[in-house]
């Protein structure tokens, strides 16, 4: 089989996308070393036009969210969805939904810890100006998860704070499934809630995200008042950013739901692999 996911632009990287290849052939292994015509379509908003027509397609936990609505055919064969929005989308009974499959982290590999802990860290939209908000972390006294780096760094780094401030849907998924508070914050209006609110619905929570200020990119030819305006700004983020680590409640979902979802997500696993033919050895 062959994994689809989401790339940026110019090879561009986000963390709930690159965790299809840290995690599946974990899960799967030997299962994605050749291309066979099968499509699997597992973490992210990838239920919608995109997909491959000619392909048949395998969707284990993915979401819809983006472009335009999918145009389902016999060729798809679905397991389970993200949440109760994508199964409703698509026309499925409720059953479907189950979680986002990010949350088999838990059951696939060990994370470590860093060397040592953060009481509070921060970990944007990938789109949001990391960079930007790297310099406002380091200015609030507030750990920073670049959501660019590698599946493996930021697994590490959410596993070493004490609350996970993140506007990343993925750094909220994998910090309840390893047990972490979390608050969800907004940078900008372009932040998809939809499937927030589709994962949310999976594991009975509600999406209440804080507001931040928008922080705009760095202009290379950029005038004084431009440049002092976007200090400013900056300096504003940083005292948002302390507020809402330091005030707002985190969320995290009941322990007896994450388990549930878990033993779903496990079951239709072995569901595929029997279907599918798929040995535990690939």
């Amino acid at each position: 089989m062959k994994l689809f996911y989401f790339r940026g632009a110019d090879g561009a990287t986000n963390f709930g996308d690159e965790l299809n290849r840290y995690l599946w052939p974990r899960l799967l292994p030997g299962v994605f070393d050749r291309d066979d015509g099968r499509q699997f379509v597992g973490i992210g908003t990838l239920l919608n036009d995109q997909l491959p027509a000619e392909s048949r397609i395998i969707v284990f936990g993915s979401g819809v969210g983006y472009y335009g609505p999918p145009q389902r055919t016999e060729r798809w064969s679905i397991y389970c969805v993200r949440g109760p929005l994508s199964a409703k989308a698509l026309g499925l009974d409720h059953d479907a939904a189950v979680t986002d499959p990010a949350t088999l982290i838990v059951r696939a590999a060990a994370i470590p810890n860093q060397s040592t802990r953060t009481p509070y860290a921060f970990m944007p939209h990938w789109q949001s100006e990391p960079d930007a908000w790297k310099d406002v972390c380091a200015g609030a006294g507030i750990g920073f998860i670049d959501p660019r780096e590698e599946p493996e760094r930021v697994l590490a780094a959410i596993r070493s704070t004490d609350v996970l401030v993140t506007e990343a849907m993925h750094g909220a998924i994998v910090a309840d499934a390893l047990r972490i508070p979390w608050v969800p914050v907004r940078s900008r209006p372009a932040i998809n809630t939809f499937k927030w609110d589709d994962w949310c619905g999976s594991m009975g929570l509600t999406y209440r995200a804080h507001e931040l200020p928008t922080i705009w990119p760095a202009l290379r030819n950029a005038g004084i008042i431009r440049r002092a305006r976007r200090q400013a700004k900056m300096m504003s983020a940083a005292r948002a950013l302390m507020r809402v680590a330091r005030h707002c409640r985190p969320t995290l979902s009941r322990t007896k739901v994450l388990h549930e979802r878990l033993d779903q997500l496990e079951a239709r696993l072995e569901q595929l692999r029997r279907n599918e033919c798929l040995d535990r050895a690939g």
